[in-house]
Order: C-alpha cells, then structure tokens, then sequence
C-alpha cells in the first residue's frame, strides 16, 4: 500500500493499519467505494463524511497516471 493514501486516510480519521488496509483494498475491488454492506460490516462506526473522504482519497491515489511518450 503507499504510503500517502494511508497518511490522507489518517488525516481523516484514527483507525489501525490494519483497518485502514481493509478499507483500501475494499475500495479497489469496487470501483472506489465501499458497498453499504461492508460499510455496515467493518466501517459502523465512521461517519457518512469520513467514508466519502476515505474513498476519495483512494480514488485520487489510485488514479491512472497518462503515460508519458
């Protein structure tokens, strides 16, 4: 995992390495987002605005870069 989409992670929220691995590679299998049962499953406790921070920062780190010619 890089680096960087943690420490944005953890700008926004207090969660474990652990946690926070979970949450990206959730992310990554669904396009970006969280489905609403893995959110109601391994995510209760955050809020609605956390998640959507969360997974933008995902989106953003994962993003795909243009190739440079």
């Amino acid at each position: 995992m890089p680096s960087a989409v943690k420490g944005a992670i953890q700008e926004i929220v207090d969660l474990p390495d652990r946690q926070i691995d979970l949450f990206i590679n959730l992310s990554l299998k669904n396009n970006g987002k969280v489905s609403a049962r893995k959110r109601e499953n391994h995510f209760a406790k955050l809020t609605e605005l956390e998640i959507v921070g969360m997974e933008d920062a995902v989106q953003k780190a994962f993003a795909s870069k243009p190739e440079v010619v």
